[in-house]
Formats: C-alpha cells, sequence, structure tokens
C-alpha cells in the first residue's frame, strides 16, 4: 500500500479524548438549555439550497463559495448554518401558532472553506433560536445564555461585541452610508478584488471581509449609528442598558454586521484572540424578516450558534476512561472464569473489560493503567479455591482480598460491607 488514507481535507477524526469532551460540553448544554425553557430539535443535514440562497443572501460568501450541494436536479445541498432550516420547520409544522417558541439544536453544519485553523468544511454548532416574540429581555436572555454556556464550557478569554444593523430601511441606509464612505476610487481600490465587486452587489459583506487591507480600510471609516431610526437606536440602548444591569462586559463595534444577509438590528459575536483570524467563538443576533421571507407569518425571531471545535481548541481536554474495572488473569486457563465475572459485573451495572489474549499480570496491570481504571480485579488459582479475588485500587496502590459477594457490593457502593 503506497499510501494511508486520511480524513478528507478540512475534517477531522475525533478519538476518544476529543469525542468523549465533545459529548460532555453536549450534555452540560442540554442541561443549561433545559433550565432556560428551550427544546431539543433534530433536523435533516440535507436541506434545499433554495432556503439558503432566500435566507442567507445570494452575494453572501457561504452560498456563492461555500454550499456543498449534493444533487442539482433536486436542489438539495448539504446545510450550511441551522437557523434559516428551522424557521423553515418552525412555518412547516405551524409552530407559529404558538405564543414563542424557543429551540435548540446540537449537530454538523457543512461549508466548502479553506481550512485553517479553527476553520472546517465540517464543523459542529450549540445553537438556540428563540422565535414569535420580540423584546430586549429576550435579546438579553439569549446573549446571557452564550455567555453561561462559554462559562460552563471553561473556556477563558473571550470576550463579546455587539452591534445594531437597524431594520430594513436602516440597513438600507447603512448600505448607502458606507457607499458614501467609499465612493472614492483610490479608497476602493484598495480593497480586495471581491470587496470591490461586493460594492456594487452588497456593500455590507465588505465589512466581513479578512483581508488585512480590507480591514484597514474599514478600521478607518467613521460609521457610528446615524443610520439608525429613532425606534431602532432605542432598542439597541435598551439591550446595552439591560447587558450592564445583567453585569455583561461588551464592546459595542460598528463594524460588526455578520455575514448572513437575515440579519436585523442587534448582532453580537463572542471572541478570543486566542484563535487567530478566525477569532469568533460563537455568534448570532435578530432576523425580524426571515420567517416572512421563507414564506411564514411576520413573525420576529432571535438566535445563536457556538462553534463546538473552536471550543475544544480553547480548553483542556476532558480525562476519559468509561470503565471502573479490569479483570487481569494470571494464567490462560482462567480466561473463561474472567469472562463469566466480566459479565456477572457488567449485569450488576458496573463498567467493567478484560484483556482476551493472555499476557503477563505486570502487562495487564500497565494497560489497565492507560485505561485509566479506578480498579483492577486480579483472578489467580489460589484465591479462586476460596472463592476469591484480589483487587487493586489503581490510584492508592493498595490492593487486598475479597470474596465474589463483597466484591460486587464494594464496586457498586464504593465501600467495604
Amino acid at each position: 500500500m503506497s499510501g494511508r488514507y486520511r480524513p478528507p481535507r478540512g475534517t477531522k477524526d475525533f478519538l476518544s479524548g476529543e469525542a468523549y469532551t465533545s459529548v460532555f460540553l453536549e450534555n452540560k448544554a442540554r442541561e443549561i438549555f433545559y433550565l432556560y425553557g428551550y427544546r431539543e430539535v433534530r433536523l435533516p443535514l440535507i436541506e434545499s439550497k433554495d432556503i439558503f440562497i432566500r435566507s442567507l443572501g445570494e452575494n453572501t460568501e457561504v452560498v456563492e463559495k461555500q454550499i456543498f450541494e449534493i444533487s442539482s436536479r433536486e436542489n438539495l445541498c448539504l446545510r450550511p448554518e441551522a437557523t434559516a432550516q428551522i424557521v423553515r420547520a418552525y412555518i412547516g409544522h405551524s409552530l407559529y401558532l404558538q405564543r414563542l417558541v424557543k429551540l435548540f439544536y446540537i449537530g454538523p453544519m457543512f461549508r466548502g472553506e479553506r481550512p485553517q485553523k479553527g476553520r472546517f468544511r465540517q464543523f459542529h454548532h450549540i445553537g438556540a433560536e428563540a422565535i414569535g416574540e420580540k423584546d430586549p429581555l429576550l435579546d438579553t436572555e439569549l446573549i446571557g445564555l452564550a455567555e453561561k454556556l462559554l462559562v460552563s464550557f471553561e473556556v477563558k478569554d473571550f470576550y463579546l461585541e455587539i452591534n445594531s444593523l437597524g431594520c430594513e430601511e436602516d440597513k438600507n441606509r447603512f448600505k448607502s452610508l458606507l457607499k458614501k464612505k467609499l465612493a472614492d476610487d483610490r479608497v476602493r481600490s484598495l480593497l480586495c478584488e471581491n470587496c470591490q465587486k461586493r460594492f456594487f452587489a452588497n456593500p455590507l459583506r465588505i465589512l466581513d471581509c479578512k483581508e488585512a487591507n480590507c480591514r484597514k480600510v474599514v478600521n478607518s471609516l467613521d460609521i457610528g449609528n446615524s443610520y439608525l431610526c429613532k425606534s431602532c437606536l432605542s432598542y439597541f440602548e435598551q439591550v446595552c442598558s439591560l447587558l450592564d444591569k445583567r453585569g455583561i462586559s461588551y464592546k459595542v463595534n460598528p463594524w460588526l454586521v455578520r455575514g448572513l444577509d437575515y440579519y436585523t438590528q442587534i448582532v453580537f459575536e463572542f471572541n478570543s484572540d486566542n484563535l487567530g483570524s478566525q477569532k469568533a467563538v460563537g455568534a448570532g443576533g435578530r432576523y425580524d424578516g426571515l420567517v416572512r421571507e421563507l414564506g411564514g407569518p411576520d413573525k420576529a425571531g432571535c438566535g445563536f450558534a457556538l462553534g463546538l471545535e473552536r471550543i475544544l481548541l480553547l480548553r483542556k481536554l476532558e480525562k476519559f476512561s468509561s470503565l471502573k474495572v479490569f479483570i487481569a488473569y494470571t494464567s490462560s486457563e482462567l480466561k473463561n472464569k474472567a469472562f463469566e465475572l466480566l459479565a456477572k459485573l457488567r449485569d450488576e451495572g458496573i463498567s467493567s473489560d478484560m484483556g482476551f489474549k493472555f499476557s503477563s499480570l505486570k502487562s495487564q496491570l500497565r494497560y489497565a493503567q492507560k485505561l485509566g481504571v479506578e480498579f483492577v480485579v486480579i483472578l489467580g488459582e489460589e484465591e479462586l479455591k476460596n472463592n476469591q479475588v484480589s483487587l487493586r485500587d489503581m490510584k492508592a496502590s493498595s490492593q487486598e482480598r475479597f470474596s465474589l459477594d463483597r466484591l460486587i457490593d464494594f464496586l457498586k457502593e464504593g465501600k467495604k460491607c
């Protein structure tokens, strides 16, 4: 064989440490979501491409370059994000008949991105959506919920940035203001080729560009919030005031627009400078026109998503061992006895395993240590004659004999009988 097969570029294998930590974080997220009254949904990985074109915007980078199309005949693709898909389900299942629907999801997304640190073609989101009502308290709840998740995940050194895009009329004023600021050909010539196209198609996308020259041009613009109408400015100020009262630190970033067209009013990002250029750990915002855009009634909505892979880059992996007991045996003739005891322990709900190829006791103990088990049960000829086994506490490096009945009680209760 000339070479080894590797995972496709832009994907990764989650082995025991990362897989265990991922499940650990996902289960912790579920506990917190349930605490806030959110219910889990699981939606297909494949979806109609039209949903994302209509919701994300034809001129967004996701739609133009990153969608994985899997059937041009049926117009199907792998989902690049979940918000539009959840809105599709919200409409299709008439969930709008309820006053407020609070949903969360955990699962893989797919984008044809250029792989780099923290940026994959298959990645996982932990996210939430609240659809049906509009209130600054709800925006504050979602931002606080996202922060609570990151804190519970033991992510360090992250910070929150927030902005308001305003209503649709405000967004149009924002685009006009941006075009005016970039009208000078000398200034616009400093932009990358893609951003020069975006200037005419959708100038807000220029603010998303990560190219160094484009960032320099954008940072030199004095934008402020003059494009906001009185109502949207008031809403933004109310959210900021509520965050202050909650003790949630934030920075207003006038260039923050997020990369998807469905956002209106509040947008926010949780960032970390420890991730390099892809610094967003999670992000979200309000999308009050999306339900209507996808064929439903005029219902407000807001939500966020956190990137699992980026969270894993910012915290230690959990120590993993699914086993409490390893059974070692001192001769190959005792293998069947060891297997019988293994079945008995498992029947009693005690996580256990054994080696199926006989090796020296020393070798078996080394293997048990690598597995990270708490105890090793040692079966020897002499002990079994007296219906006993030796139990080795791997952490304390101590060992004593137990009858088989006392052994099971001890392992189940964690104390001697």
